[in-house]
């Protein structure tokens, strides 16, 4: 998830870094359109991870949560020089999270495409409905960077609010691009 290393890693993360089988990716993506673009403040630097005890709070419920952006979209983010390799000749890419108890791993699917795993890592939870997701790839070290979320029905919000990494303006731009918005759950 590091966007200074997306025209090379993003592509290469979200499609086939983490070897996975094709059931364990959702059979289709989600239709959702979400926005590109993020009124909130930039999140810190400051360290995202801890060595509390197990969250007993709040957690994103286990599932697939999937958003559609266009190409179109990544332009007026001005990110579209990141993500270009997710969309090879379409229109849009599909950006899935698969959420399994203290895991998460994020998949693409070009335009309606099967969703091919990318990068993996750790959830961990914090008061005020806050997320950290760590990923492990060798590619991606250090990603940590840290959501607030919520659920509103089946939509499941995310925003970044912290990160633990070397990304600069339009690296992070380009995080927030594919990780942050709404992901619908998946059937």
């Amino acid at each position: 998830m590091r966007p200074n290393r997306v025209v090379i890693t993003l592509p290469a993360l979200l499609m086939c870094v983490v070897s996975c089988s094709d059931d364990d990716a959702p059979s289709k993506a989600s239709a959702a359109r979400a926005t590109a673009s993020s009124s909130a403040p930039e999140p810190s630097s400051a360290p995202a991870t801890s060595s509390a005890p197990a969250w007993a709070g709040p957690k994103i419920p286990d599932g697939a949560y999937s958003k559609t952006v266009t190409r179109a979209a990544a332009k007026a983010a001005e990110v579209a020089d990141f993500v270009f390799g997710d969309f090879g000749n379409r229109d849009s890419v599909s950006y899935t999270y698969k959420v399994s108890g203290d895991r998460f791993t994020i998949f693409v699917a070009r335009a309606g495409g099967i969703p091919e795993p990318g990068e993996a890592g750790t959830l961990s939870y914090a008061p005020g409905k806050k997320v950290t997701m760590a990923g492990e790839s060798e590619a991606c070290a250090p990603c940590v960077y840290t959501y607030r979320w919520r659920l509103s029905g089946q939509s499941l919000h995310l925003t970044l609010v912290g990160h633990e990494s070397s990304d600069g303006p339009k690296e992070l731009a380009a995080t927030r691009f594919v990780t942050e918005g709404v992901f619908e759950r998946q059937p």
